[in-house]
């Protein structure tokens, strides 16, 4: 991940969010209250999910995202601030590739 002004990101997350949009998992809506973008499944998307839930390939990575949200499902700037508290986040310089 790299330091931007809104918080670690990855230059990947590109390619991956727009193979997704390409594919008919994901799209892109307005985010709420606000003039920033986000993403949400399409019904086929979620269809995927539940179709991986089921197959337990995925047992691991569900878990994992499961505990996040049950203790981290906050907005993107409260997740943001608590990063930027983070010394290693806070004093890199922008673009500089965090470990």
């Amino acid at each position: 991940m790299m330091r931007y002004r809104y918080g670690p990101w990855d230059p990947s997350y590109f390619a991956v969010l727009g193979s997704l949009v390409g594919r008919g998992l994901i799209e892109v809506v307005p985010a709420e209250g606000t003039n920033a973008l986000g993403y949400r499944t399409t019904e086929p998307g979620a269809a995927l999910v539940e179709h991986f839930k089921i197959d337990g390939a995925f047992d691991e990575v569900v878990g994992r995202i499961t505990l996040l949200r049950r203790h981290l499902d906050l907005t993107g700037e409260s997740l943001k601030k608590m990063l930027y508290d983070l010394p290693e986040v806070a004093d890199a310089t922008w673009h500089e590739e965090l470990t």
